[in-house]
């Protein structure tokens, strides 16, 4: 915080505001309970956000694109800007005491308000936060990819495994409409076996017999020749 310099303010401000600053300062700070600072620190809080809001109108003013407050439009806001940023940083002192006699310790996060980053920080952070999404979603992306590979695979053994158990269950045990078919195939030749070998058997019997009887006549006529 800038060091305070009380002939500025009492130039600025009225006497209850000067009075309010100075109640900011050591040693007057130090003798404040911590109902009294949280008092003064809603009425800092105030005069912040009344001279903030007056210098905003101000510069409107000087542009042409507000009408004026006063008897007289503004020329400037320089004089406002001072007593908002005397008020911004009493608020920071009475937070910085408050958080010391609640917590036994001062609480530098509220001490200054964070100065919002420009443009070119802005662009900066974005760019680092995308770096560092890239760096750590290309590591996950491709194990992505890696256990969606494996998972193909391990599919494809088992449908692999699967058509093999088909295939020699199907040679060890043929279904029971082949097997029929084998077996009535096999009765139909045992059968055209058996009627051809019979059929064999009487031709050559049927030969047998002419051959006697043929036999039996010509022995029977050469009797009768030699008569």
């Amino acid at each position: 915080m800038a060091k305070i310099n009380l002939s500025e303010v009492e130039a600025l401000c009225t006497a209850a505001e000067t009075s309010l600053i100075k109640q900011t300062l050591t040693p007057a700070l130090e003798r404040l309970s911590a109902a009294e600072v949280k008092a003064r620190i809603g009425r800092a809080r105030k005069l912040r956000d009344k001279f903030v809001d007056k210098s905003r109108h101000q510069r409107r003013e000087v542009r042409g694109k507000a009408e004026p407050r006063g008897a007289r439009p503004a020329t400037g806001d320089a004089r406002t800007v001072r007593k908002a940023a005397l008020f911004e940083d009493a608020l920071g002192r009475l937070q910085e005491r408050l958080g010391y006699l609640e917590d036994g310790a001062p609480k530098a996060a509220k001490t200054k308000k964070k100065k919002k980053p420009g443009k070119v920080e802005r662009a900066a952070a974005k760019r680092a936060r995308k770096a560092a999404a890239a760096e750590d979603g290309a590591p996950k992306k491709k194990a992505k990819k890696v256990s969606a590979a494996k998972a193909l695979l391990a599919a494809g053994k088992k449908k692999k495994a699967a058509r093999s158990a088909v295939s020699r269950k199907g040679a060890e045990r043929p279904d029971d409409a082949t097997a029929a078919r084998g077996q009535k195939r096999a009765a139909t030749s045992a059968a055209s076996k058996a009627k051809r070998e019979a059929q064999r058997l009487a031709d050559t019997s049927q030969k047998k017999i002419l051959a006697h009887v043929s036999s039996t006549g010509r022995r029977s006529q050469a009797k009768r020749d030699s008569r």
